[in-house]
C-alpha cells in the first residue's frame, strides 16, 4: 500500500511529494491534466522557502533560469521619488536575502525530474490524465484503515481504484477532493480581476526607473512590476469602474501604462509593444479544517489570497514540506501515536492560515506596500513578514 497520494502536480504538491520520497516514504501524485503547464503563474519564492529549497539541495540548479531580486522600491509615479529598500537588511536571518522571480514551470520540471531519483526502481513522478472521482472510504484519522479513492483516466472508462495511508490535497483553488468531501471554502470573491501583461522588453525610460521589483503609485491607479529573467511582469488591478473595458482587452491596459508613465514617455510608444496578456480574478478563501479523516489540504485547496506580496504559493510550499515532515514522523515514530505529529500540523497551519496568511494579505488590498512603514524598524519587522521568515 502507498504510504501517501498527492491529487495535483503543482509546486505545491510537487514538493511535498520530493520531501515525502527524500524521507523514505512511497507516494504517488495524480493530475488530470496531461502535463505540465507552461502558462504563466505565480513566479515569486520567498528567502523562507529559498532557505528550505538549499537545504534540499534544489536552489542550485533553479538559479539559472531565475532573476534574483536583492531591492525593492516604492515608486511614486507623479513625482518619481522613491524609496528603496535592500534585502541585505535581512542577511542575518536567512542564508538567501533575496526573491527569487521564476517561472512556475522551471519548478515543477524540475521536481518531476527529481522525483524519480528517489524512488526504488526510478517509477515515474506522476500519474497524468487521471481525475479524481469518488472517495469511497475515508475512515476517522484513529482508524488504521487506507483512504480509498477512485480515479478516471481521462482516454478510459475503467476506473481505477487507490488506497493509501494518506491523500494529500493539493489541486488548486476548484479542489475536486474538496467538492467530493463537502469542505467549506469560506471568504470572498473579490469583485475586480487582476490583469497581467509580459512584455519581453520595456522603454528604457521606463524600465530605469524601476527595481527587480517595484510597487508604484499614482493617481491613475497602481502598478506591481516584476523583473523575469528574460521579461518584465506588469500586474495592474483595475478599479470597479474600470473592471468592464478591462475586460474588453488589451485597449484598456494600454491607456493605463500610458497614463501611468506619461511623464516618461510619449503615450503611443504602448501600441507599439508586443504584450501577452491575461486576466485573472482573485479572493480571498480558506478551509477551517486542514484535516478530514486521512484526506489533509494544502496550497490552493487550503487557501487563496490576493496575489500581491507572493505569499499564497510560498506559505503553501512552506506547509507542504512540514506536512511531508510530519506525515513522516507519525509513519516511522513508533512511540509516537501515528496521528499526532500530523493532527499537530494541521492545528498549526489552520492557526497560521487565519492569524498570518488571511490578515496579512488582505491589508494589501488597498494596493499599499507590503514590506514599508513609517519608521526603520517596523521596515525591518515588514520586510520578515514579507520574506515569511516570522513563522518558522
Amino acid at each position: 500500500m502507498t504510504d501517501v497520494i498527492i491529487i495535483g502536480a503543482g509546486p505545491v504538491g510537487l514538493l511535498t511529494a520530493y520531501r515525502l520520497r527524500n524521507l523514505g516514504l512511497s507516494c504517488l501524485i495524480v493530475d488530470k491534466r496531461r502535463g505540465l503547464s507552461s502558462a504563466a503563474r505565480a513566479s515569486t519564492f520567498q528567502p523562507a522557502v529559498l532557505d528550505r529549497l538549499e537545504g534540499l539541495g534544489l536552489l542550485d540548479p533553479l538559479l539559472s533560469n531565475g532573476y534574483q531580486v536583492r531591492v525593492l522600491r516604492d515608486l511614486d509615479l507623479s513625482s518619481l521619488h522613491y524609496r528603496d529598500l535592500a534585502l541585505s537588511a535581512i542577511s542575518g536571518e536567512t542564508r538567501n536575502p533575496y526573491r527569487l522571480h521564476l517561472e512556475q514551470y522551471y519548478f515543477s520540471r524540475l521536481m518531476v525530474e527529481s522525483l524519480p531519483k528517489l524512488s526504488a526502481g526510478g517509477s515515474d513522478s506522476v500519474l497524468w490524465g487521471h481525475e479524481l472521482i469518488q472517495v469511497l472510504d475515508n475512515p476517522h484519522v484513529t482508524d488504521d484503515r487506507p483512504i480509498q479513492i477512485v480515479l478516471n483516466h481521462l482516454d478510459s472508462s475503467n476506473p481505477l481504484v487507490v488506497e493509501a495511508k494518506w491523500l494529500i490535497a493539493a489541486d488548486g483553488a476548484k479542489s475536486t477532493a474538496r467538492h467530493l468531501l463537502q469542505v467549506p471554502f469560506e471568504g470572498m470573491d473579490l469583485s475586480s480581476p487582476v490583469v497581467r501583461m509580459i512584455f519581453q522588453q520595456l522603454p528604457l525610460a521606463v524600465s530605469s526607473l524601476l527595481e527587480g521589483l517595484t510597487y508604484a503609485r499614482h493617481p491613475h491607479g497602481n502598478l506591481s512590476a516584476l523583473r523575469m529573467q528574460h521579461a518584465w511582469r506588469l500586474i495592474l488591478r483595475p478599479k470597479n469602474d474600470e473592471v468592464d473595458d478591462a475586460l474588453r482587452g488589451e485597449c484598456w491596459a494600454r491607456k493605463k501604462l500610458a497614463n501611468l508613465f506619461e511623464s516618461v514617455q510619449p503615450p503611443e510608444v504602448w501600441d507599439t509593444l508586443s504584450v501577452q496578456l491575461d486576466l485573472y480574478n482573485v479572493a480571498q478563501r480558506f478551509v477551517q479544517k486542514r484535516q478530514h479523516g486521512r484526506c489533509l489540504f494544502i496550497g490552493d485547496a487550503a487557501h487563496v489570497t490576493n496575489t500581491r506580496g507572493g505569499f499564497n504559493m510560498n506559505f503553501g510550499l512552506l506547509e507542504g514540506l512540514e506536512l511531508a515532515e510530519s506525515i513522516g514522523l507519525s509513519i516511522q515514530n513508533f512511540d509516537l501515536p501515528c496521528h499526532d505529529a500530523v493532527s499537530n500540523w494541521a492545528a498549526r497551519w489552520e492557526n497560521l492560515t487565519q492569524s498570518v496568511l488571511i490578515p496579512r494579505t488582505a491589508r494589501l488590498l488597498d494596493g499599499s506596500s507590503p514590506f514599508l512603514a513609517r519608521n526603520q524598524a517596523m521596515t525591518l519587522k515588514g520586510l520578515r513578514a514579507a520574506s515569511l521568515l516570522d513563522i518558522g
